[in-house]
């Protein structure tokens, strides 16, 4: 099925994690116009795009996912994960985050990425967030909480 969207979406994943930067970008671009309404789509072109240094690129692929799937938190995480890394993104990463738990306030991704851009202007908060995040079933969640929950316990 080379013609699938699928296919050449999971050709360039597989040519992404390859290291296989040009030809990944060529099967996403196409997986793209095949499905111009994938977020899947858009996370792996921004990966690409930050492993290429085009921080910039990847702000409106990320952007746009946000936007087509609001309901959805791995493009929320992924774009405050990418305002996190920049010097004084936290509080558009605050704004990002705060959207998407209000839509899923049980999510501990969510709550450990916005535990991370709380950390520096309000540790109350942050910890209670830090808290509920290292009830995670996923082991790099619940270890990068408990690290920052024992940070925050020693201000």
């Amino acid at each position: 099925m080379p013609q699938s969207a699928d296919a050449i979406y999971l050709h360039g994943i597989s040519l992404l994690m390859a290291g296989k930067n040009e030809e990944a970008e060529r099967n996403l671009r196409q997986a793209l116009e095949r499905v111009p309404g994938s977020t899947d789509v858009r996370l792996a072109l921004a990966k690409l795009r930050r492993r290429q240094g085009d921080d910039a690129g990847a702000q409106r692929l990320l952007e746009e996912a946000v936007k087509l799937a609001p309901d959805e938190v791995g493009p929320a995480n992924d774009l405050a994960v990418l305002h996190l890394s920049r010097p004084g993104g936290a509080a558009a990463a605050r704004a990002v985050l705060a959207k998407a738990l209000a839509r899923h306030p049980d999510d501990l991704g969510v709550h450990l990425n916005l535990a991370l851009a709380l950390a520096d202007s309000d540790a109350s908060k942050a910890l209670t967030h830090a808290r509920r995040a290292q009830a995670s079933t996923e082991r790099q969640v619940r270890e990068q909480a408990a690290r920052l929950v024992a940070a925050l316990s020693s201000r």
